[in-house]
């Protein structure tokens, strides 16, 4: 016994098959996209919540005075084989201190320093705006200090600002994804 079956409209398919190809070969640069959009994204959290622009350190935000910090964090997006790899990070040499802390010691190299108790003067007669003659002081020379090398014990807390804003836009990446592929795979796109 046999039982026939045909499918008509295969022209149908045949364009849902080309389409389902060229969606394919664009995937790897949509999904590439997404990454650069989530790191954007995170970088620009990580410098607006969790770096303050002047201020007071807290417990949970770093303050920046130079601004060196902020400016130096970037991203990166490698595609390596079937994996794309996001690095976000900085190249500042403090900025692991803060974001996992620290507690040791650390060794100070000698070196010399401002002192303004030490400051030379040599006083003069001035005349003030009002033609009044007084005796004034003329700083001379800056006073300077020698500070030999010494060891330093220090615990600084983890003040995270990376790892916090990528919790932050986490969800945004899996929903971008989730749009273009239907979700992630059971167990796949955790946090490594």
């Amino acid at each position: 016994m046999m039982i026939r079956i045909s499918l008509g409209g295969t022209e149908n398919l045949l364009v849902l098959s080309n389409k389902f190809q060229e969606a394919f070969k664009k995937f790897p640069q949509a999904l590439k996209d997404a990454c650069w959009k989530f790191s954007l994204a995170t970088i620009t959290d990580a410098k607006d919540k969790y770096i303050l622009k002047g201020g007071q350190t807290t417990e949970t935000n770093i303050a920046s005075r130079s601004g060196r910090l902020r400016s130096s964090i970037n991203a990166q997006v490698k595609d390596i084989g079937t994996t794309i790899e996001m690095l976000i990070g900085s190249n500042v040499k403090y900025a692991p201190i803060h974001e996992y802390g620290f507690s040791g010691t650390v060794s100070v190299p000698a070196h010399v320093r401002r002192q303004n108790s030490r400051n030379l003067f040599r006083k003069e007669s001035k005349i003030s705006k009002t033609g009044r003659t007084y005796i004034g002081r003329t700083k001379i020379a800056q006073g300077v200090a020698t500070v030999r090398s010494f060891t330093k014990k220090m615990n600084i807390k983890a003040r995270p600002y990376i790892k916090p804003a990528i919790m932050d836009n986490f969800p945004k990446l899996q929903d971008d994804i989730g749009k273009m592929f239907g979700g992630f795979p059971d167990g796949q796109g955790a946090l490594v």
